[in-house]
């Protein structure tokens, strides 16, 4: 059976985003990783439950600038 086009988009999309993540430092993998997990988590929780923990609100603080660092964000307004 033939891919449709989208089948065929998504799996350019996925090999190009395999190699970009290749070109990454590890700190830089590192705060992806965190971030996604600690808004994966935070959002749960506001879904869930209505409401965020503290502890939520400092791992997204963390999460922010493991990514300012690694990605040299400190200094850009964007």
């Amino acid at each position: 059976m033939p891919k449709s086009t989208y089948q065929i988009e998504r799996e350019q999309r996925m090999a190009k985003q395999a190699k970009a993540m290749k070109s990454l430092t590890e700190d830089q993998i590192k705060a992806i990783d965190t971030t996604f997990n600690t808004l994966k988590r935070s959002l749960t929780l506001i879904h869930e439950i209505n409401d965020l923990y503290m502890s939520d609100i400092r791992a997204m603080e963390d999460a922010y600038w493991k990514i300012c660092q690694a990605f040299n964000k400190e200094n850009n307004n964007a």
